[in-house]
């Protein structure tokens, strides 16, 4: 996902993963059973924030004990800091 904000663009990058798995049974010639299921998940993991020649990378993803959405959000303050001291 590209974000372009007044010559400041913001590349965030996601760890994706899908998954399936199926299941079946049987008991006895008269039953049978069966099923399946399947699953994806979508997680941010880096924010990359270009500014002319400067370019930082934000690492949103290492700590166990929070979600990636608990550090992105904890990142925006800094974000929002940075940026406003490099356009003065």
């Amino acid at each position: 996902m590209l974000i372009n904000s007044s010559l400041k663009l913001f590349v965030l990058f996601f760890f994706i993963a899908f998954g399936t798995g199926t299941n079946h049974c049987t008991a006895n010639k008269s039953q049978e059973s069966g099923g399946g299921g399947g699953g994806a998940k979508m997680e941010p993991s880096a924010i990359l924030v270009i500014k002319g020649d400067r370019i930082e990378l934000f690492n949103i993803k290492g700590n166990p004990y929070s979600s990636s959405f608990d550090r992105l959000i904890g990142l925006v303050p800094d974000l929002v800091s940075k940026l406003k001291s490099d356009e003065q």
